[in-house]
């Protein structure tokens, strides 16, 4: 009998053993927030640096990783977080990547390789040219204000149908639902891409899509955080 109460007394020590090795899988900074809704999320987007996150990993968990190393691409750069630790399914090995784009880089190589990606947020604002005065300088002077716009990470949220979709495309659906089926849209190509849009009745709507790009000024990220395995809580 005392055998037995012994073996049940290690399992249970194994067994919490066990939990608090799954636990320390390090969270995410509190104000990261989860890349999508799906379950067991592995992406989480934050407007802290990559040094500012790798600052916290360091500071805030006593389970360190085994290698730290930098990574680069041709818009961003960061780190990556190598761990070991032993749970359920025994050993096991896991990462955290770290990457903050870095704007000038992502708005260059964008000029150079995708300059549609540049423009898109801009589409409804560019239609206003040549209308109520408002000239091709206006334009680029919005323009260089908000080009960073398109560097910018954003989460994935329901669209109207229940579907994710990147909030950049939710904010600018919902934007052109508050002109009240008042809009006319031309599309290019067949390709879904809108080359004007304004009211039936012509009015001016200038401010109302600069307020769509400071809006939207607030919606995106600069960092994105990365893990092999869901950290859960």
């Amino acid at each position: 009998m005392k055998k037995f109460g012994y073996f049940l007394a290690l399992q249970a020590t194994l067994i919490m053993l066990s939990l608090h090795a799954i636990a320390q899988i390090a969270q995410p900074p509190t104000d990261a927030i989860a890349y999508s809704s799906k379950p067991a999320n592995t992406i989480f987007l934050t407007n802290m640096t990559a040094d500012q996150v790798k600052a916290y990993y360091v500071k805030n968990f006593e389970y360190q990783p085994e290698k730290v190393t930098p990574v680069a691409d041709k818009t961003s750069k960061g780190y990556k977080f190598y761990y070991k630790h032993q749970g359920s399914l025994g050993w096991q090995k896991y990462w955290i990547k770290i990457t903050t784009i870095n704007t000038n880089d992502c708005i260059a190589y964008y000029e150079s390789f995708n300059p549609d990606m540049l423009a898109a947020p801009f589409i409804p604002l560019k239609a206003q040219i040549g209308k109520y005065n408002h000239t091709n300088n206006d334009f680029k002077k919005v323009y260089k204000q908000y080009q960073h716009l398109a560097c910018r990470l954003y989460r994935q949220v329901p669209d109207s149908s229940g579907n994710l979709v990147d909030e950049m495309t939710v904010l600018m659906s919902r934007y052109l639902d508050n002109l009240n089926h008042e809009s006319s849209l031309m599309v290019s190509g067949g390709k879904g891409v809108v080359t004007s849009i304004e009211k039936k009745d012509g009015s001016d709507t200038w401010d109302y899509w600069l307020e769509y790009l400071r809006e939207l000024d607030k919606t995106g990220y600069v960092t994105l955080i990365e893990y092999s395995l869901a950290p859960g809580k």
